[in-house]
């Protein structure tokens, strides 16, 4: 028996059973986690209810995650459709997945700005641009001419100079480079951050503020998407 026909065999019962299905997902770094409900198997197929953001996050996506104590591990589904208009969507050519993306404790955003951080490591200083923000750490990209596997070294004290919109002064915090990863022409580092009161306020009312900021992009995109499929329908 091939993994999609396993799923779909497994989905069945779910189907009979109704336990709580959590699906997940990422928009611009914030979790978007609503519980779901499978309301049809069909032809190979699976309808689900979902929240309108998880709905908007799938369309985006193309593709949907979650996971349901019937399932040894979360599963991935592709789009076939989603209807907006009722916020169900049909899922397709299920796998089993290992992801991380359900498992964030702490709330991560990106910026709406670019925001240039000043980097210092073992006594050299270069430059990044800040990928995302939480209050455990902050992801930084650095070009690739920057890379030096002698400075780049995991365990690292690393020290970030940045402003935000949300502060008066620059800030300056201490942390320790936990990964570094190649992304096309840049290498994104992880950098675990220690936040003290100086600059904790800061970074945790910019996190909030823009929480605020892609919650009301997802409800203007689904919006969006309710018109496009009232008219086409």
């Amino acid at each position: 028996m091939v993994i999609n026909d396993e799923i779909l065999e497994i989905l069945k019962s779910v189907l009979i059973e109704q336990p709580a299905i959590r699906f997940f997902d990422v928009y611009k770094g914030m979790p978007v986690t609503y519980n779901g409900k499978l309301l049809a198997i069909n032809q190979g197929q699976g309808i689900f209810q979902v929240h309108k953001y998880q709905a908007t996050c799938i369309e985006v996506n193309r593709r949907a995650f979650f996971r349901c104590e019937s399932l040894s591990s979360a599963v991935r589904g592709n789009v076939l459709k989603v209807d907006f208009l009722s916020d169900r969507v049909t899922l397709r050519d299920f796998a089993f997945v290992n992801t991380s993306i359900g498992n964030r404790t702490l709330t991560r955003v990106t910026p709406k700005e670019i925001i240039v951080v000043e980097i210092g490591m073992k006594g050299r200083t270069l430059f990044g641009e800040i990928a995302d923000f939480s209050m455990g750490g902050i992801g930084v990209r650095s070009g690739a001419i920057y890379y030096d596997p002698r400075f780049f070294v995991l365990g690292a004290r690393v020290t970030l100079k940045f402003e935000l919109p949300t502060a008066k002064t620059p800030l300056i915090l201490s942390g320790i480079l936990a990964n570094v990863k190649r992304e096309r022409n840049y290498y994104r580092l992880g950098i675990r951050t220690h936040l003290d009161a100086s600059v904790k306020g800061s970074i945790s009312q910019y996190i909030t503020q823009r929480q605020i900021e892609i919650q009301r992009e997802l409800q203007l995109m689904h919006d969006l998407f309710v018109q496009l499929h009232t008219r086409s329908g």
